[in-house]
Parts: C-alpha cells; structure tokens; sequence
C-alpha cells in the first residue's frame, strides 16, 4: 500500500523529530536503480516530503531538524539545483568532502546524530533516510537514548538473527506515489534483464577488439588508482567528475587530467563511449577488467583486503558483526558516493565546453 497524503491527526501535544539524509548513497542507490531517465534527484524529492507528512500523520511529530549530507560540489553546477530543492523543503543540504575519505557523509551523519541527543534534548524521533545501509548502530544508539529511531530505506536487511527491529524500518516504496514506484520497477526490468549476484560480476564487453600495452608512465599509473579507489566500484564512470577527481588528486600542472585518460586509453585499460541523456548527452568511461594493469592492481587490493581482514559489506553480514557499516559499496548501490549519478548531472556539454573533445 502506497503513501497518499491526508490531513495529521489532531493532537494537543507535537513530538519533534529529527531527519538525517544519506543523500550520497541515496542518490547512488537510486540511480542505480533506475539509471538517469528517471532523474533520481526528483524521487528523492518526493520521498522526503512524504517523509515529513508521514511523521505529521503516523506519529503527530514536526520535524525540527532535516538535513542531507553529500559532496555536493561533485553535482552538475556545484550541486546548486539540488541544494536549491532541499531548502524549498526545509531541508539543510550539510556538505561533506568525498576527497576526506570514502563513505564521509555516512560518518558526519551518524555524528550528527550522535551529537543531536545532546543538543536537542527534546527529540523524541530520530529518523535516517538511505538506499540501503541499515545504520543498526545508530538504531541501538537512539534506543539508549530514549528516542525512537526509524530508518526509511529501499532494501530491507535481513535482521532475524538480531532481534525484532522490523518496527523500525520503512520501505521507502511505501512513501512514493504508486506511479513513481511502478515507473522504477519498469525502469529498473529494461536496465536489468538479468539478476547478477556477487560471485558473478557484470562484465562490459568492448565493442571492438583491442591491443593491450603495459603502462609504466608513473601519471598513468596514479590516473588507475584514482579510478580504483574513488569510482572502482562502478560499471560506468562519467567523464566530467573523473577528469575534475583527477585534477584534484593529481594536479593538472605536470599532468593534465585528459591526457592521462588517453593515455590509459590508447594502452587498452579503459574505453570510453557516448550515452543519450536529457537534457544533454555525457561521456561515461569503462574499465577493462582483463587489461594486465586492472588485473594486477584488483589482485593486490583483494590481497590487501584479505590481509586487513575486512570482509566486503555484506547485509547478511553486517548482522553477524559489530562494526559500523563498512565505507565498500555494494554492487548495486554504494558509490563514491554518488558518483553513479543522472546523465544531466554529469553532463559534460553543459559544464566543461573543453571536455567536447571526448
């Protein structure tokens, strides 16, 4: 049953809530989802609105706090659109650097709320919007601190070996109208006609045969990692951000961001192809998993991560342990964060006019 809106309930006495949104892996998790036809930034409208009148209609609550957290610099134009959109829904739109480290605006977020149970003594709800990390730490800490948490997501995590916590989670799917929802499904069957699970991951098949060079040329090399450690976990990556990730990192004094995608390129690494998009088409960049260079550097980070052992996330796991959600995205959904964003967001045409030559 779908979220309609109606009029709260009267009531002399208002509980006040507080709203923190994981805009990031929001975002990526939509966009994942339904790709960027669907413009991911609208849904996220539509769900955090409903989000407000379901708290005014359910549990007679204001919200007294709303804030999202994400890179919003890594937006098309800086984010503004969608900060814009926020505050027109008294949303705090709270930025977060993804350069500080993966998963930052997960970590401000769960600070914030941390923080809140000392500084709005009157809370009485807290509530978490994601895509899908299930913030089971967060959810104990505001039992102990006497508020009652809820987490508005789109997967539910398998919590049955942990206890009863189904009373606080709510499927996102419920708080959208039934015409966005079936829009996503419909979406989400064209983009995904096959399920893929984690021992077989997608693999992208380049449209011509290729000849593979080593790379040894140490900018070149730095370009890879960038790509690996900051959109690694993507299928595709948009040109734009990764050409402005790469300038931040590296430095475009002694290499220049477009040179070293060519040179990746032209050793076979990476390929790079046009998409369609509205209102602008964009340039998505694909790695090549069989190139001797990714192949190499994705061994060492397996060994690596084998060695620390820090076991991906999982969320069957996640329930078997302790620790906070670990910063790895999921196939599906997690992202530098966001950086699986909508074709208009990164659209290369509108923001970077020296970017035509891809």
């Amino acid at each position: 049953m779908h979220y309609s809106p109606s009029a709260p309930r009267d009531s002399q006495t208002r509980k006040h809530a507080a709203v923190f949104v994981d805009y990031d892996n929001l975002f990526s998790h939509l966009y994942g989802r339904t790709g960027p036809r669907l413009r991911p930034g609208n849904i996220i409208n539509e769900l955090l609105q409903n989000v407000r009148q379901y708290l005014s209609r359910e549990h007679r609550a204001t919200a007294l706090i709303m804030a999202a957290y994400a890179d919003f610099s890594d937006f098309h134009g800086g984010g503004q659109d969608i900060k814009r959109a926020l505050y027109l829904q008294g949303v705090e739109p709270r930025f977060v650097p993804a350069s500080m480290q993966r998963n930052a605006s997960e970590l401000q977020l769960a600070m914030d709320v941390v923080e809140s149970a000392h500084t709005h003594p009157d809370l009485s709800i807290v509530v978490i919007v994601t895509g899908n990390r299930p913030y089971l730490p967060l959810i104990q800490h505001a039992h102990r601190s006497g508020r009652q948490p809820l987490v508005v997501m789109f997967r539910s995590p398998n919590v049955g070996r942990r206890g009863n916590i189904d009373d606080v989670l709510i499927p996102a799917q419920s708080l959208l109208h039934e015409s966005t929802v079936h829009d996503m499904d419909a979406r989400h069957s064209i983009d995904s006609p096959a399920p893929e699970t984690a021992s077989e991951p997608k693999v992208l098949e380049r449209p011509e045969p290729v000849e593979y060079h080593e790379i040894t040329d140490p900018g070149a090399l730095s370009a890879l990692h960038v790509i690996e450690q900051y959109f690694g976990q993507y299928d595709e990556i948009y040109l734009t951000p990764l050409l402005r990730k790469l300038s931040e990192v590296i430095g475009d004094v002694e290499y220049d961001p477009k040179s070293l995608i060519s040179a990746i390129e032209e050793a076979g690494a990476v390929w790079l192809e046009k998409r369609k998009g509205f209102p602008y088409d964009y340039t998505v960049l694909i790695i090549d998993q069989q190139h001797p260079n990714i192949a190499a550097m994705q061994a060492r980070a397996y060994a690596s991560a084998a060695e620390s052992e820090e076991p991906e996330y999982d969320e069957d796991a996640h329930y078997e342990a302790t620790p906070y959600p670990e910063a790895a995205a999921d196939s599906e959904s997690e992202v530098y964060e966001t950086d699986d964003y909508e074709a208009d967001t990164y659209a290369d045409s509108d923001r970077d006019a020296d970017d035509s030559s891809y």
